[in-house]
């Protein structure tokens, strides 16, 4: 298996999804530097990219269970990192990198 977050995400496209309880949470239909976004239905799950646990190149394997990607709460993924990242993400001179 290949230890996240070591995948191009063109290898993770349209695969499948599974939680850690074992249920179908969807296929990834996009991904971007933060989450993977699935669609199974008519729902779609957009899900931090630190909840996914594995990827054995047929399928991502997610640390989450079914009722958290639900719900949309991760509690093992930190979410003022989370938010810090994708503020710098949309705004890179801010942060470390900002010019004295």
């Amino acid at each position: 298996m290949i230890q996240v977050p070591n995948w191009e995400d063109a290898q993770v496209l349209e695969k499948e999804v599974k939680s850690c309880d074992n249920h179908d949470i969807g296929d990834v239909k996009e991904t971007n530097r933060f989450y993977i976004v699935t669609r199974k239905g008519d729902r779609v799950s957009r899900i931090p990219r630190g909840a996914v646990a594995s990827f054995d190149g047929g399928k991502l394997y997610l640390r989450a269970t079914e009722s958290e990607v639900l719900a949309g709460m991760y509690p093992f993924v930190s979410e003022s990192a989370e938010s810090e990242l994708e503020r710098q993400f949309e705004n890179p001179k801010s942060g470390i990198d900002k010019e004295k």
